[in-house]
């Protein structure tokens, strides 16, 4: 059990009266009362007023939704401020370690549950057993998958927010007037090349398909994808049947066929079939906007930017396409709700009351267009019925995957990606990328052992 100072999650929140219960009437456990003569009488009164220090990076389309919420819960519950501190993710995963460190964390922080495999060793979340023994939070609400890797020497280190991850959006006019039917998605990588050819087009409206092709004038792109440098090769080798490393994280594995072939097609999408920009420096939000573009493989939260942009009318949703040998995939990955280690009485007592709260309100976050993490609010109809969310929780449930779990797990991001990105670009052979980026990840992977 989690404590603080001395005193567990649960003795604070039984202290707290009917603050708590109000937080908890929509779990199916609830916290039992305590007795004058239990140890929970000893509990400290609750506080008339809680802060709650809440960090996080949700600054994309999602951050809007986020924030919309806190100030949902801050109404409904007037003894509570929440102060939201946004960073960028890159300085976010710096600054909450280092705040542990320092004996000053936040109470409270958001963070991706490929982390926890980086943070657990290093101590820096406190262990969350306590949410689902006795605040209600449903174990078995979750896809195994994504809440198995949130546990760390068997306790679960947080609670999962939402499953989010990569799915398209398709232009519906663009892939109409190529004669396709967007009802008939590929699904293989010989239909997904043949299809996705004709919706690139050069300023003569000429497909890569069509004698006289110039692909230095190339005024619409078949499709992009937002996080190429990472989701999109992993769900490339993922779908041959490789990895970036073995399973027990001692072996970079990059210089498989599996992974080299991925690549390899990759590099052919771009400069030898023209179904995808070179993308540095190619905006694939304005192409979206300025109808330029066919599909974009996007993450869940994109949904905000679809609706701002007056873009649902002529927006569908496609899986992830099999463009890969062996199976279909999609790269998902999930948010999770965590209490840093050393984070003081008080703001423990907050921090719990609100994440409680959020995952509670699994619908009200799927607005931002992260499908809930609990499995029951995906299946809602509401949800399914939805052109956007209940088709990504669909996804992630029938083909999602989540990234391997190491405690080096953004070094060994950082040195694949950069390789990867220099093949793309045409700066190196994809030879010359898989040696350099296996020899990397390797050179991680040694030192942690």
């Amino acid at each position: 059990m989690n404590t603080v100072h001395g005193l567990s999650r649960r003795k604070f929140l039984l202290g707290s009266g009917g603050v708590v219960a109000l937080a908890l009437a929509a779990c199916a456990a609830p916290v039992p009362a305590a007795s004058d003569t239990s140890e929970e009488a000893a509990a400290p009164a609750m506080p008339e007023a809680l802060e709650v220090d809440l960090w996080h990076g949700l600054g994309g389309a999602d951050g809007k939704t986020f924030t919309e919420l806190v100030g949902q819960y801050m109404e409904e519950n007037d003894h509570v401020t929440v102060n939201e501190e946004l960073l960028t993710w890159d300085i976010f995963y710096q600054k909450v370690p280092s705040s542990v460190i320092a004996g000053n964390p936040p109470d409270m922080i958001i963070t991706h549950e490929w982390a926890i495999g980086q943070w657990g060793p290093r101590r820096v979340l406190s262990a969350a057993d306590d949410f689902y023994d006795s605040m209600g939070v449903p174990r078995d609400d979750f896809i195994p998958a994504v809440f198995e890797n949130i546990h760390y020497e068997g306790s679960p280190l947080g609670v999962l927010l939402d499953t989010h991850g990569s799915g398209g959006y398709l232009n519906v006019a663009l892939v109409e007037a190529a004669g396709l039917d967007p009802a008939s998605p590929p699904t293989n990588r010989t239909e997904f090349v043949e299809q996705l050819s004709l919706l690139t087009l050069d300023s003569q409206g000429r497909n890569p398909t069509d004698a006289g092709f110039d692909p230095e004038d190339i005024v619409q792109y078949a499709f992009h994808s937002h996080f190429w440098r990472r989701w999109a090769m992993l769900e490339g080798m993922w779908q041959n049947g490789g990895n970036t490393i073995n399973e027990d994280g001692t072996q970079a594995t990059i210089d498989s066929e599996e992974v080299t072939e991925a690549l390899d097609f990759w590099h052919k999408m771009v400069h030898e079939h023209h179904l995808h920009a070179v993308p540095v420096g190619y905006s694939m939000t304005d192409s979206y906007q300025n109808n330029t573009l066919g599909l974009a493989i996007a993450g869940s939260w994109w949904r905000n930017f679809i609706q701002d942009s007056n873009l649902v009318d002529t927006t569908t949703f496609w899986r992830v396409p099999q463009y890969g040998l062996v199976e279909p995939v999609a790269w998902m990955s999930a948010h999770v709700m965590d209490i840093p280690t050393g984070t003081d009485e008080e703001g423990t007592m907050g921090a719990s009351e609100l994440i409680v709260w959020l995952s509670n309100h699994g619908l009200d976050w799927a607005r931002s267009g992260q499908p809930p993490a609990r499995i029951s609010l995906q299946n809602d109809q509401v949800l399914q019925d939805h052109w956007h969310t209940g088709n990504f929780g669909s996804q992630f449930q029938a083909i999602g995957r989540t990234e391997q779990q190491h405690a080096n797990i953004t070094e060994i991001q950082n040195a694949y990606q950069q390789e990867f990105e220099a093949v793309i670009t045409n700066v190196k052979t994809v030879s010359e990328g898989i040696a350099e980026a296996q020899l990397r990840v390797q050179e991680v992977l040694d030192r942690d052992a």
